[in-house]
């Protein structure tokens, strides 16, 4: 099965910026129902209605604000939070011996969370790499291992021929585990 890479990268100046988006957003939303509030007294009292401190003009502004709000708490809460139950499940799945999946981020979800889905993919990559080559080593051991018991159970068998024996499968195990783990930093 053939893997797809994505390359997304991100630093805390993107992050930044989409902090500044947020309050941006927050302070012009503000600035719109501030003048709101005016248009809608106006346009009540251009009705005739007595505006004492501009009161009903002030609960649709309210309300008009809790649902921006709220909408934009909902947009980027899926985008932010959403994906988590998916990569959940797919990590149960993986872990359950399915080794060769990726976990999958759609479009929309955020480029962070897309940036991370890929290291963490990398990190499967390496770990299916690991998992092949241990099954390769149990095969190696397996039947060497019973060769060269075969020879030992054979009395014409020279220390020559089981020393060879010996070396070929430390050889086979030398290039099956050549990319070593890296030690933790002390």
């Amino acid at each position: 099965m053939k893997k797809h890479h994505r390359q997304h990268y991100f630093s805390s100046a993107h992050l930044r910026y989409s902090l500044f988006l947020i309050v941006l957003i927050s302070l012009l939303t503000i600035l719109l129902f501030s003048f709101a509030i005016r248009l809608i007294g106006e346009f009540m009292e251009d009705l005739g209605y007595e505006m004492q401190g501009n009161i009903p003009a002030l609960i649709v502004v309210i309300i008009g604000y809790a649902v921006i709000v709220f909408s934009l708490t909902y947009y980027f809460s899926h985008r932010f939070i959403g994906p988590f139950e998916r990569l959940k499940t797919d990590m149960s799945i993986i872990l359950g011996g399915f080794f060769y999946l990726l976990l999958i981020t759609r479009e929309r979800d955020d480029i962070y969370i897309r940036s991370f889905v890929d290291e963490v993919n990398n990190m499967l990559d390496e770990f299916e790499s690991l998992c092949i080559s241990r099954q390769g080593l149990r095969d190696i051991l397996h039947k060497d291992m019973k060769g060269i018991i075969d020879l030992l159970d054979d009395e014409g068998t020279s220390k020559e021929d089981l020393r060879e024996s010996l070396l070929a499968l430390r050889g086979k195990l030398e290039r099956l585990t050549e990319k070593a783990c890296k030690e933790p930093a002390e």
